[in-house]
């Protein structure tokens, strides 16, 4: 996941390819024409103004299928959705592409539900949703009622673990709510922290409605390889693909990085492919910090 900080005083810039999201409704898109537009002194600070006098629970977006988010320009993630009309939109169009025409999602650090959301207006498309951050999981509520997706998504607030117990999540930067993440000694940090619920994958999956994965989406600040663990990669939910952010970020936490990424589904017998499609072989570039891995037992063959 992205972690630039220095985004609070950033202007349109380069755009993306594509854009996946535009403003939601008359007021929004002039707002999303006026952030998108022309930079001047103030502006960021206009529009945040703006939205807590007319977008209290935040600025309507309609993705290119439908999908919504009401998101805050003083959010990171948010931001970017705003000015650029994308995040992450390759690896989410990986994920729509291996859903295909239906299939069930496993999102374990949903956040506000950006994948769940996109995901799940599709048809046939099913999700669990696994989020810690209380703040964060309100936000996800509110994605899924704005989308009328309940049935679809079913939703647990805990964090994903190798074992059962509790955790220390701290808030990194205020204003990033991807940045959200466990607590590297399991103790009160310098920075705002939230003791939640811990619990094995398997655990949760038995008690969801779901009865395979096709797709499992993780992003957890480095927590990754801990959260699979608490996962049977023998049983009947070993999900057919795996969506990862693949970095160093596990370091922290004593881990060992890409590498130990690389070794651990090696060894469950799934290959790793770049968002794009590439054979994982050269890690000095990734595309939006993201990378595939597909179960050698059952190969994705795109039409």
């Amino acid at each position: 996941m992205e972690t630039n900080s220095s985004w609070k005083g950033e202007s349109p810039g380069t755009q993306p390819v594509f854009r996946l999201w535009s403003g939601a409704g008359l007021a929004a898109r002039c707002l999303v024409g006026y952030i998108r537009g022309p930079s001047h002194p103030a502006k960021i600070r206009l529009v945040r103004y703006l939205q807590r006098c007319v977008f209290r629970l935040g600025i309507p977006l309609r993705a290119d299928n439908g999908a919504l988010l009401a998101v805050s320009a003083a959010d990171f993630i948010g931001w970017k959705l705003l000015v650029e009309g994308a995040y992450e939109p390759l690896t989410l169009q990986l994920a729509r592409k291996l859903l295909g025409s239906g299939g069930t999602l496993l999102d374990v650090g949903a956040n506000i539900g950006l994948f769940s959301a996109y995901l799940c207006v599709e048809p046939k498309v099913t999700a669990l949703c696994v989020e810690a951050h209380p703040g964060n999981f309100q936000r996800l509520e509110r994605t899924v009622a704005l989308n009328n997706i309940d049935t679809q998504c079913e939703l647990v607030q805990c964090a994903a673990a190798d074992q059962q117990g509790e955790l220390v999540l701290e808030e990194v930067e205020a204003e990033n709510s991807g940045l959200h993440r466990v607590a590297a000694d399991n103790r009160d940090s310098a920075n705002r922290v939230h003791r939640v619920a811990a619990h094995r994958l398997d655990d949760l999956l038995e008690q969801s409605c779901l009865e395979r994965v096709t797709v499992l989406k993780i992003d957890v600040e480095g927590f990754e390889i801990q959260a699979l663990k608490g996962m049977s990669w023998e049983g009947r939910y070993r999900p057919k693909n795996v969506i990862t952010e693949f970095s160093d970020y596990s370091m922290r936490l004593g881990g060992a990085g890409k590498q130990e990424m690389v070794s651990f589904f090696k060894d469950q017998g799934y290959t790793g492919y770049l968002i794009d499609g590439r054979k994982l072989e050269d890690q000095s570039s990734i595309p939006e910090d993201n990378v595939w891995f597909s179960d050698d037992r059952s190969p994705v063959h795109f039409e």
